[in-house]
């Protein structure tokens, strides 16, 4: 399975909306600001202006918004910043929080927490993560099996700790998702691109 189709595994459970032709897989989720929910995977006509493509080589007439590095992290033995816990889909509303506070978007934590709260308790597979210093929230992430896509931090440091718990919860190396400016060592690196019309 390549780098494009696991991402799609992990986020269409989480997707509002799923259109498929072909080779062509598409996620929308208009009630929230997560590129990946609202992008097509691969190059696609399914999906209307503005166009939103995730993948691993330019596309044609698209400008890159966002370039990601997805690979493995190994679980460290450094001693943790924060403490991390598991935590149920009834505390979707400080995940939501921490998550678009996080990424420069408080406006969309009420949508968010909305949306979120709804697929976490359909899809049970995934395992949501808190992250805590003095007690105040710190990181969140989403676990699911071996995979952490979604997270949002609001210490660069919190994503180590999250990531080193979820790989103790899941008893693997976790695949990630990292943007510019987050020094985490992951194995087998992939580039990608968030590409819009």
């Amino acid at each position: 399975m390549d780098v494009l189709e696991r991402l799609y595994q992990y986020h269409q459970p989480l997707s509002e909306v799923t259109r498929e032709q072909g080779t062509s897989r598409v996620l929308l989720s208009p009630l929230t600001p997560i590129l990946a929910l609202n992008a097509a995977y691969g190059a696609s006509d399914l999906l209307p202006a503005p166009k939103l493509v995730l993948s691993q080589k330019p596309v044609s007439g698209l400008r890159l918004v966002q370039a990601i590095q997805v690979g493995h992290f190994q679980q460290q033995t450094s001693e943790p910043a924060h403490l991390v816990e598991q935590v149920s889909w009834l505390q979707t509303r400080t995940f939501a929080k921490v998550l678009c506070h996080a990424w420069g978007m408080p406006t969309w934590e009420e949508l968010v927490s909305q949306h979120l709260s709804m697929k976490l308790q359909e899809h049970r597979e995934y395992v949501p993560l808190l992250s805590y210093q003095e007690g105040q929230p710190t990181g969140c992430a989403l676990l699911k099996e071996n995979q952490v896509h979604l997270w949002g931090v609001s210490q660069k440091n919190a994503l180590t700790d999250l990531l080193n718990y979820a790989a103790q919860f899941s008893g693997q190396k976790i695949e990630t998702t990292l943007t510019a400016g987050f020094d985490v060592p992951l194995q087998d690196q992939v580039l990608l691109g968030y590409w819009l019309a």
